[in-house]
């Protein structure tokens, strides 16, 4: 956003662009009633309220607008035009994790337990994963997954599925489970370095009396 003698890598007209691009953005997320607060006092609120890094969840989707193939993104290596599938990640103060759809295991393993080469990425092989039970009735989900890992990282599992109307009923093995918009359950747990079993139990909610 700086255009000096020192920062000249964009022209000043790219530089505009940025500009009224952010005042556009700006315009559209004031349209809904978030808090508007200083980069300072807004740290201090996170701080007071997290200890640690906090967890943090996005589901993605497909969008129809593509990126424009010009100059500066064919320097970049061009542009993907997908589609692409729904994407799950997930980050803590311990691992980064991607999920696609339909894909109980992480595509990607980012784990930082232990790290000091900062300049490293902290990519990970991904540890085989074995469902052993699978039960889906018209009320109750049943899942057993195996996972076998030599080392101790932080790990997660996705399971799709129209989860309307569903709650988490049990989960053994340590996992701590999540709905994420009704599209799927995350599972987030650390594996030991052995063998590991993972169950979960979803229940459809008892419906209302009188909307059996």
């Amino acid at each position: 956003m700086e255009f000096t003698d020192r920062f000249t890598v964009f022209p000043a007209s790219h530089v505009e662009e940025c500009a009224g691009m952010l005042d556009l953005f700006f315009n559209y997320i004031t349209s809904y009633p978030i808090t508007l607060t200083t980069l300072p006092h807004a740290v201090r609120l996170y701080k007071e309220q997290n200890e640690y890094t906090a967890p943090s969840y996005m589901l993605t989707h497909d969008y129809p607008v593509r990126p424009e193939v010009n100059e500066y993104t064919m320097t970049l290596g061009g542009v993907g035009f997908g589609p692409w599938p729904e994407t799950f990640l997930y980050y803590d103060k311990e691992c980064q994790l991607s999920f696609v759809e339909g894909e109980c295991r992480p595509r990607l393993l980012r784990n930082y337990i232990g790290k000091l080469n900062m300049n490293d990425d902290f990519t990970e092989a991904v540890p085989p994963v074995f469902v052993t039970k699978y039960l889906k009735t018209d009320t109750v989900i049943e899942l057993e997954y195996e996972i076998g890992s030599s080392s101790a990282v932080p790990f997660g599992l996705v399971y799709w599925d129209d989860l309307a109307g569903y709650e988490v009923s049990a989960c053994s093995g340590g996992a701590e489970v999540k709905l994420i918009k009704d599209k799927l359950a995350f599972l987030r747990f650390n594996l030991t370095g052995g063998r590991q079993t993972i169950g979960l139990t979803l229940r459809l909610k008892r419906r209302l009396e009188g909307h059996a």
